[in-house]
Parts: structure tokens; C-alpha cells; sequence
């Protein structure tokens, strides 16, 4: 029994519209996850450059800006099929549903405990320069059928589109979540918050990522919760473990190595037990009490945020309203550019990530041996490498330093009062 979900690959903002293409052709082939790359192929273009095969389709017809491509993934049941099989069978979908229309990657992942197989490909038609148009009802129609029928033929089990609660666009972790129990939706989740992360460059597009898997993603600083599409409550990412936290999330994207399984911090220093005098108290008198403690607090925190805001404003001259839009946009721009200059450093680590993962997890000696036979100085090497993450870290802090002024600044604009 196999499912296709599908998404699609946005444009990126204020930087290369493919990246997020780029990002996630490198994730599908990563040789961890495809067997050193024998779980991979291509269709209608070149595995190895198939990202500067689709973007000179798009320049040929002139459609480099938009929606830049899609991603069909195809789940199995756990331990229903070999990797030869579920490689076939993606190979086979690719040419039965995209032909020679479009230019393809696919790969088959066989580090779950489900395999499954992914396919990207170009928004542009390579014979027609058209875009790919998805109509409703395409996946019931056409896109599953396939899917149905390849599996037939091996005498695997068949999914009926008519089920209810199947529909195009289904998110898998929620379906395979009400077929088989909890456990598998929070896997799916894991599955889809690690191809976040290797497919964004900060926390918001991680976030965009998800939704864009029907995800309802509510985050906070320390906490952070999913929501499947067609379920009522979400699942608090700390369940899933310490790498799926806000926290754990960022220390990845800033290209930290963290254990994936472990549900404590590196190194976290074991907590005290407390022990709550509220859950002692006893009486209406007792319970009236705290009621109001926690309603005199409310209101002292309310004056506390518009005392902030008004010295806030007295500290940067902002009197008018033009005042605030101005400081906003200094803001903002301050933020552009942070974010260039951290991202620069992040694909220039990226270029290098076997060699730093190397440095974290070999033995010294062992590590400079190898630099050395591919033409590094050790030493120098080590110095960029730290002063590198140093950098990382600096501009992630000063970022985030300048986004919470910048929404202090909106909460002036859209609080509740006189206009200014």
C-alpha cells in the first residue's frame, strides 16, 4: 500500500527565487538517506546538474520568477517493500505521469522505517514552456491511480480514493496517524521538520515549509506545535524530542550537530524537583484569592508593555506616525541585511558540511590526516571553521536582537489608543 502526497516548491524572497528548488533537489539526494546515491535517477535531464537543466528551461521560456516546482512523495507501509521495488516503482511514476514533458529527480530514502520515494520537478513544461497545472481532483483521478496500479503489479495493496478523509493534497502523517496510532504521525512529523531544516535558512522559512505540508504551525520562543491537517489538536514538537524543539531547530539551521533521539539538552544540567504550594490549597477563600493575584497581574503587565513602548518612543524621537514607519523600514533593512550576510556565511559552511561534520565527529588526528590529503592546512582550516560558527552565532543574536525592536514597533503601531 502506497500513498502520493504532493507539494509544491514556492519561489524564494529576497534572494535566488530557486533556492528553495536548489535546497530540496540536495536534500532528496543526499547519499545518507539513497544508499551513496544508488537509490537515485532522473528523468528528461542530467542527475548531476538537474538544477541548471530546469533553470535554463525556465530562461528559455522566460518563467524564472513564481512557483518554481513540485514535490510528489511516495509512502509505503513499513517494511512492504525492498529498495530495489520502491526505486522501480518511482521510476515508473515519474515516466508514466511526466513523460518527456518535464525534467525530474527522484530518489528512494530508506533511513525510516517506511520507505519512501521523492520526486522533484520543473513548474516549466521543457517541450511547451507551459507551466505544470494542478486541477482539483487531479490526485483522485489521475496522480493515485497510478500509484494503485504500479503497486498492483507487484502485488502490493491498493489505496481507494473514495476513502474517506483521502483527498488531494492529504497530508500522510495525519492519514497514516489515524490508520496506525500516534506513534506513526509523530515519525511523519520528525520526516517532514528534518526536510524543513535542510530545506530552509532560518526559522520563518521552516515554518512556511510546514504549512506549506498542511501543517497549523503555532511557535513561540521555547515552544512550538503542529497541527495536521484535519486533526483539532496539535502535537507539542518537545514530544518529538530536543532536536524538534525551537531551540534544538535553530542550533541545526546555524549547523550544529545534535542528537536526533535525545529528548534533554546537550549537556543539561539535571533540574531540581519543584514542588507547587498551588496544588495544596484548599477553600473557595483560597481559590479567590489566586484568581486575583493572576487578574492584578495581567493588569500590571499591561502597563509595564505600554510604559516600555512609551519610553521606547522617547529613547528614538518618535513622535508622528512617519516617525514610526521610518524606524520600522531602518529596521527592516537592518534585518535584510543580517540575514545576507549569515546566509552567505551558511552556504559557504554547506559547501564544506562533510569536512565539519568530520571535525565534530572524528578523532583530531584522524580528522587532519584526512584535510590534509584533500590540500587543507589543519590548523587553518580548524581557525575557519570555529570563527566561522562564531560569525553564525553573532549575527543570529544581533538578528534577533533587531527583530524584537522591530516588533516592539509594531505592537506601538496597531495598539489600542489614540493614533499617534
Amino acid at each position: 500500500m502506497a500513498i502520493t502526497k504532493m507539494l509544491h516548491v514556492n519561489s524564494a524572497e529576497g534572494r535566488h527565487p530557486a533556492a528553495h528548488l536548489s535546497n530540496l533537489i540536495q536534500y532528496i539526494l543526499n547519499p545518507e538517506k539513497t544508499k551513496d546515491g544508488f537509490l537515485t535517477g532522473a528523468l528528461n535531464c542530467d542527475k548531476d546538474h538537474a538544477l541548471e537543466d530546469m533553470l535554463a528551461t525556465k530562461e528559455f521560456y522566460q518563467k524564472t520568477d513564481l512557483r518554481q516546482g513540485y514535490h510528489f512523495i511516495i509512502s509505503f507501509a513499513p517494511g512492504e517493500v525492498d529498495e530495489e521495488t520502491a526505486l522501480e516503482i518511482t521510476a515508473r511514476f515519474c515516466e508514466m505521469y511526466l513523460g518527456e514533458q518535464y525534467e525530474c529527480v527522484y530518489a528512494v530514502h530508506n533511513d525510516q522505517e517506511h520507505m519512501h520515494g521523492h520526486i522533484v520537478f520543473n513548474s516549466v513544461n521543457c517541450l511547451t514552456g507551459k507551466k505544470y497545472h494542478y486541477v482539483n481532483g487531479d490526485w483522485a483521478k489521475e496522480i493515485q491511480p497510478i500509484t494503485n496500479e504500479l503497486c498492483a503489479e507487484f502485488g502490493l495493496e491498493t489505496i481507494d480514493v473514495a476513502e474517506p478523509g483521502l483527498r488531494e493534497f492529504e497530508n500522510y502523517g495525519q492519514w497514516l496517524g489515524n490508520k496506525n496510532g500516534f506513534f506513526e504521525l509523530k515519525q511523519q512529523m520528525k520526516e517532514d521538520i528534518d526536510e524543513a531544516i535542510v530545506a530552509s535558512v532560518d526559522m520563518d522559512e521552516v515554518i512556511e515549509y510546514l504549512e506549506i505540508k498542511n501543517y497549523k504551525v503555532r511557535y513561540g520562543k521555547k515552544t512550538m506545535s503542529l497541527c495536521p491537517e484535519g486533526r483539532k489538536h496539535g502535537v507539542r514538537t518537545n514530544q518529538l524530542g530536543y532536536a524538534y524543539t525551537p531551540e534544538g531547530i535553530q542550533k541545526r539551521l546555524d549547523g550544529e550537530i545534535i542528537d536526533l533521539d535525545s529528548y534533554d539538552p546537550p549537556d543539561a544540567p539535571e533540574k531540581a524537583k519543584v514542588i507547587s504550594a498551588g496544588k495544596h490549597m484548599k477553600g473557595m477563600h483560597g481559590i479567590q484569592n489566586k484568581n486575583q493575584y493572576y487578574a492584578y497581574e495581567t493588569d500590571a503587565r499591561e502597563l509595564q508593555r505600554i510604559n516600555r513602548q512609551n519610553l521606547y518612543m522617547q529613547k528614538h524621537h518618535i513622535i508622528t506616525s512617519t516617525d514610526l514607519t521610518d524606524r520600522m523600514n531602518q529596521l527592516q533593512a537592518a534585518v535584510d541585511n543580517l540575514e545576507k550576510q549569515r546566509r552567505s556565511i551558511f552556504q559557504e559552511r554547506a559547501g564544506h558540511k562533510d569536512n565539519i561534520h568530520m571535525l565534530h565527529t572524528m578523532e583530531p588526528a584522524d580528522a587532519d590526516l584526512s584535510l590534509l590529503q584533500q590540500g587543507y592546512d589543519p590548523v587553518t582550516y580548524r581557525e575557519w571553521e570555529e570563527s566561522s560558527r562564531k560569525q553564525l552565532d553573532y549575527l543570529r543574536r544581533m538578528k534577533k536582537s533587531v527583530k524584537a525592536e522591530l516588533i516592539q514597533c509594531r505592537n506601538i503601531k496597531y495598539r489600542q489608543g489614540p493614533a499617534l
